[in-house]
Order: structure tokens, then sequence, then C-alpha cells
């Protein structure tokens, strides 16, 4: 075992790319086998809707994956920050916050600090303005940051269901009706006008009804779109709605009010992962990652995208793995789910099946993306999978004994696992061990595999963090 970095730190922070150390005196950055000083940070705040942002003494800058930044692009925050993970929102080039009692808004570009409010909470943001909720009284307000003004919400919308850049929305539960105001608090929807439903993106807003045409909103102004909308669904990660039409049929808008598929198709549905639709027209089916087709195929009830180019299409309680030249990996009847996982330079697809109704043991297999099966074991559900920022591994004994020796050099070419132990107390103590379970080390509070060449940061028990490169030949 090598040191890369001494055990001298005693913070860390992790990103997708990336891995930073430091301690009193100094900040190191891992990022793809290279170690870089960097500057401290006091706090990370990691996927705040959807940015990465680091507090630097009084500062608050967006990041990448890597820990980089433009340090002439800042917003001064001050330091007593109050809920700061809770309600510190980002939207575009601006910031939302609490300091002391009042909120505030910052911009990144500018550096501009603009009081909001006191006694308030900062609630939601978007692209024009942030909306603040006061619970002592019950009072709701919106803050439009270019006009740099402050708007008193009437009542029945203190608690909005939802909003966008351009208005807020409210369901009527009682009569099932959905209402609307724009950020002039006019009216744009009213109970007598009978919408029942809405999809909202930052720019777009498309209103149902079972009893009249639908109404589409683009940038607060009403657009036609041709379309009798029945029901919709809006994806802000994706910025793109899902609609079914009073004929039945099934389309896709994205937020400027464009087409992307035409309502042609007889289904279409978001899978369980965030970035993925399927779409079906009679037989033929197809997958969307991303907002472009990246697989097609014939007669089958759904299609989930594994990753490097593997997909588990479904047909009843079949499941098929295959490639994307649709090339048959694995054939199965079955209800569970297959997953990917990547070791090293190979894909791995294993999958995690309940052994029966009563009992809580579980069955895992692993295949290579050719069909070729690696191991297989039965574990109880106590035993983990670990996933860290670059892999997903099981550190499992029973993983490695059921395999053979070619599989476990490829698997786990610098012959090395990390093993976690719970001791009597639950406490769980890692090790590194070789391929056969001798234990090389001894116990870590924490190991996290940092990369395919064989560096880790290690967590002793007195709290000291550190890195590593380990190999080990059998």
């Amino acid at each position: 075992m090598e040191l890369a970095l001494d055990t001298a730190f005693n913070q860390f922070w992790m990103l997708e790319e990336s891995c930073l150390v430091q301690n009193d005196a100094m900040a190191y950055i891992f990022s793809k086998g290279q170690i870089i000083k960097h500057k401290k940070i006091d706090e990370l705040y990691s996927e705040t809707m959807g940015y990465h942002l680091v507090k630097i003494a009084a500062d608050l800058f967006l990041i990448d994956k890597k820990f980089n930044y433009d340090i002439k692009n800042k917003a001064t925050i001050g330091y007593n920050l109050l809920y700061a993970r809770q309600h510190l929102k980002v939207k575009g080039d601006y910031v939302g916050y609490i300091r002391g009692d009042s909120v505030f808004i910052n911009n990144f570009v500018t550096n501009r600090e603009q009081f909001v409010i006191y006694n308030g909470t900062n609630h939601g943001m978007n692209s024009r303005y942030v909306w603040i909720q006061r619970e002592y009284p019950d009072e709701g307000f919106i803050f439009l940051y270019k006009e740099n003004k402050i708007v008193k919400l009437p009542l029945d919308f203190y608690a909005s269901s939802t909003e966008n850049a351009w208005m807020m929305v409210n369901y009527d539960f009682m009569a099932d009706l959905v209402i609307a105001k724009n950020t002039n608090l006019e009216d744009l929807i009213v109970k007598d006008d009978r919408y029942d439903g809405c999809g909202l993106l930052q720019d777009l807003a498309i209103f149902t009804s079972r009893r009249k045409k639908s109404l589409v909103f683009k940038k607060g102004k009403k657009v036609n779109l041709n379309l009798n909308i029945v029901k919709v669904e809006c994806y802000e990660e994706l910025d793109l709605c899902i609609f079914k039409t009073k004929s039945g049929k099934y389309g896709i808008i994205d937020g400027d009010g464009e087409l992307v598929e035409k309502p042609i198709y007889d289904y279409i549905s978001k899978t369980l992962f965030e970035n993925e639709i399927f779409l079906k027209k009679q037989s033929h089916c197809k997958l969307m990652v991303d907002k472009k087709v990246v697989f097609e195929t014939e007669n089958v009830d759904g299609i989930d995208y594994l990753g490097s180019d593997i997909y588990v299409v479904k047909t009843g309680n079949f499941k098929k793995v295959v490639n994307g030249d649709g090339k048959v990996i694995l054939d199965f009847k079955t209800k569970e789910n297959f997953y990917l996982m990547k070791h090293t330079d190979i894909d791995l697809i294993y999958q995690v099946k309940s052994t029966s109704l009563k009992s809580k043991e579980r069955k895992y297999t692993m295949w290579d993306t050719d069909g070729n099966r690696i191991s297989h074991w039965n574990d109880e559900p106590s035993d983990t999978f670990f996933k860290s920022f670059v892999t997903v591994k099981n550190f499992n004994l029973k993983m490695l004994k059921n395999m053979s020796p070619t599989n476990l050099k490829k698997v786990y070419p610098g012959g090395i696992v990390i093993l976690s132990k719970k001791d009597d107390d639950g406490k769980v103590d890692y090790y590194f061990i070789d391929l056969v379970g001798n234990i090389l080390s001894h116990a870590y509070d924490l190991i996290i595999q940092l990369d395919h060449q064989g560096h880790f940061l290690i967590k002793t028990f007195s709290e000291k963090v550190g890195i590593v490169k380990y190999s080990h030949t059998n």
C-alpha cells in the first residue's frame, strides 16, 4: 500500500468525478488519478435544485463535478445563514437564502444582494421570482428579481399547489378544479372556466378539462397548438410534457411549446429512470433517453436502459436483456429487475431475486454482457450493496468464492476488494482483502474506491482521512 495523501486530513467531500480532502491548513482534489492543490471550502451544497455549490468564507460559488469554479462569479451571502440546506435555492444566475430572520436574493454574475422580506421562508424559486411564505400570520409573497418588486398573494394562493416563471396555480379540492393567476395577480383561470388538470414547465402551462378544449400558455400568453389535450404529465428535469388527446393518442411537447412527438402513439410513459421515456405505436416500440431515441423494437410492453448500450425489454412476465443491435444476452420469465454495474473496464449485469414469498433470503446472479454467468450466491437482505461515485460493487465473500480464477482477475484486475464486516454492536468496519478472502489491512472506519487504478479514500477511527494506492497480485 502506497500513501498518495497522508492521513493528515479531517474533512472530505465527494462528487461524481472527484473528491476533495482538507484540513485546517490545506486542501487537495483527487480526480482521474491526479492530486491537485485546491482552495479550502467551508461547505458543499450538492444537488441544490440540480446545482453544485461551495461556500468559501462569506462567498458562494457554482462548481462543476470536479470542484472547479470561476472566482469572478460569486454571490456574497454572509456567514450566519439559517436553514442553509433547506432554504438555499438556485435558479440560473440567482440564489435565494435566509440570513438572520430575512430572505435575500443575490446574483452570481453581478454579486448584487437584494433584501426581500423579514420573517419568511424561501419556499420556491424560478427564473423570474422567488416565492416566500410566512406562517405567523399566514401570508404569501413573490419577489420579482428584475422589477425589484414584492407582491403579496391573495389568501387562496398563500400555499400555491405549483408555479412556473409566469403564473401560480392552485387546486380547489372541493370543486375538483384549478385556478391560476399571473405575476400581476390577474386571473388566468377561474373556477367558472371548469379546468380540472394542469401541467407546468418553466415557460409552458397546459390546462386540461373533461368538459372543454385544453388551454395552453407560453410565457404567460395564450397560444393555439390545435391539440385537444385531456391529460398531461410534465417533467421539469427533461423539459418535456407527455400528453393524451381526446382521441386517446399520446404525444410529447417541449418547454418551448414545440411538438417533439406528434399525438400518433397508443401509449407513452416515463420509465422509472428520470431521463427515459417509452413510446409505443401499434407493435412498434421506442425508448427515448435524454430526448433522443436510442433503441427500437417490436411487440413489447416496456423497455429499460441499463447503460452501455444494454437494454431490458419486457413482455408480460418475460424479460430479455439485449444489446443495441437487438442481440439477446439473457432471456428469463421473471418479475425481478436487472441492473448494470461497472467493474474496472467491464460491465456486469446482475439480478436480485426473492427465493420465496416467506423467506427474507435473496438470490443474486451476475453475468457479463455476453451472457456468461460470472457468479451466483444467496444472502440475507442485511448484506449490503455499496455504491461509490464511479462504480457499483458488491463486497461479499460468497460472490468471490463462486467466481472462477479467470473471472476474478477479469472483475478485480488489481487483486483488491473492499470488505465490510459488522461487529457485535452492529458497527461496520472496512478492510482490504485479496481475491481469496485474506485480510490485508487493519480495520478502517471507511474505505471508498476512487477509481479503477487502485486509489482509495481511507478514514481512520480517529477521524483522519487520506488517499492510498493499493494493488495486490496473487
